[in-house]
């Protein structure tokens, strides 16, 4: 039964160590000698322990003598001198008298063990430093709602400790606002659904909230969560400060747009202006004479009204022009009319400049806009094409309005400005 053990098996004679009895096979395996070199030399099991560890056979020897029992590992070299994991187990024998007269005991080769352990502490010690090294915040929640682990980041960013975040419910820090979205997919993940990419904020101890985006592995069996989550609060600012950067940058723009046709409206009202007060004084001198030509009357308010009309369409444009449309719902749009608002800013600008405008843009068209950015658009390509061509022998700006076909409904229509010079 001992010859098919897997420990070796033996017995020594105390106080000489003398073995007496050992099973073969085993005791042959553990180190490769065979078994009669430990029956001829009482000293030979000790001078193949590692020099390194003959300190821990000598006390676990003296162990055994004055308590009865012992227990212990250290390294062996076995037969290609190689070092082997041995673990001991002895017990002391006595005789009737209390004498003690033998050591029984038993040998296992743990190298396997010990290195399998060695590796996964090696493995736990680098996860370990990965865990609280790292600016990511890391942890374990449990389906009860609260934080069983934290890193050290958890502190860092939130300035609790890791008692005081594991103490309480993790939802008694997210922001009141958060809540209710927090708490669903916390139950979706309690379903071993996995996360990615979900938002909230977090209460510091500080009083102030930080932006957190978390990406979660659920295990329902074990009833654990696994997250890292991202500080994401300065990404947050910087990306409002890019939205008013980039505000300002329109306004910015805008206003030079508006600059750039300031000359041109303040043609394009002095023209209706002069027309009108000529109109006027000619009616004033109608009314000089004794007999009244209705005809010509008529063709003088006539005029006067068409002259307002321009007036008002000017006004109207530039009042769409200057406004902030962004938050503005979209609407339905006749591109004729949009055209037609946009260029009362520059045609008188065109006109002086002996630039021809050629538009084909029909009134049965219509597009889903916010109709202020769009004025806002063609007038920057208008006087981009006025740039191309203003130097040119022929001067023309072409703008054409047409069906896409396929394009997508809100975007069924496409816009045309072609100038001679190909530039725009």
């Amino acid at each position: 039964m001992l010859e098919n053990s897997i420990d070796s098996n033996w017995l020594l004679e105390v106080p000489s160590y003398k073995l007496i009895y050992a099973n073969k096979v085993p005791t042959e395996r553990l180190l490769g000698y065979p078994l009669e070199a430990f029956y001829n030399d009482a000293s030979f099991w000790f001078s193949l322990v590692h020099a390194e560890d003959r300190h821990l056979a000598t006390d676990l020897n003296l162990e055994c003598l004055e308590k009865g029992l012992s227990e212990g590992t250290y390294r062996m070299l076995n037969v290609k001198n190689e070092p082997v994991w041995i673990h001991n187990r002895q017990k002391l024998l006595r005789d009737d008298s209390g004498y003690p007269i033998r050591i029984i005991g038993s040998s296992l080769d743990v190298t396997l063990t010990y290195k399998m352990n060695k590796e996964l502490h090696a493995s736990h010690m680098e996860l370990s430093s990965f865990f609280n090294q790292s600016m990511e915040l890391l942890g374990i929640a449990g389906s009860d709602g609260y934080f069983k682990k934290v890193n050290p980041a958890f502190s860092k960013i939130l300035g609790y400790t890791e008692q005081e975040l594991t103490s309480i419910p993790f939802i008694d820090l997210v922001h009141p606002d958060d809540k209710a979205s927090t708490l669903s997919v916390y139950e979706t993940l309690k379903n071993g659904n996995n996360l990615l990419n979900f938002e909230n904020r977090y209460l510091c101890k500080n009083g102030d909230y930080r932006f957190l985006e978390w990406r979660s592995v659920a295990t329902a069996s074990e009833g654990l969560l696994y997250f890292v989550a991202s500080d994401v609060t300065e990404i947050k600012k910087s990306l409002v400060k890019l939205e008013l950067q980039k505000s300002k940058l329109i306004a910015s723009a805008k206003m030079s747009s508006l600059g750039e046709m300031a000359a041109g409206v303040a043609h394009e009202i002095n023209n209706p202006l002069a027309i009108l007060v000529g109109s006027s004084l000619v009616m004033k001198s109608l009314l000089k004479t004794e007999s009244i030509d209705r005809s010509v009357m008529e063709d003088q308010i006539d005029t006067i009204n068409t002259t307002i009309q321009r007036i008002v369409t000017i006004i109207r444009g530039l009042r769409t022009f200057s406004r902030n449309a962004e938050n503005d719902p979209r609407e339905l749009a006749s591109v004729g009319e949009l055209m037609s608002s946009t260029l009362s800013f520059c045609k008188e600008k065109f006109k002086n400049h002996s630039v021809e405008i050629r538009m084909d843009s029909p009134r049965s068209l219509f597009i889903n806009c916010r109709p202020s950015q769009i004025a806002q658009v063609l007038l920057n390509l208008l006087n981009n094409s006025f740039d191309a061509v203003a130097k040119l022998p022929q001067k023309w700006v072409e703008i054409s309005c047409f069906s896409g076909g396929r394009l997508p409904p809100d975007f069924n229509h496409r816009q045309w400005l072609r100038d001679l010079s190909g530039g725009v």
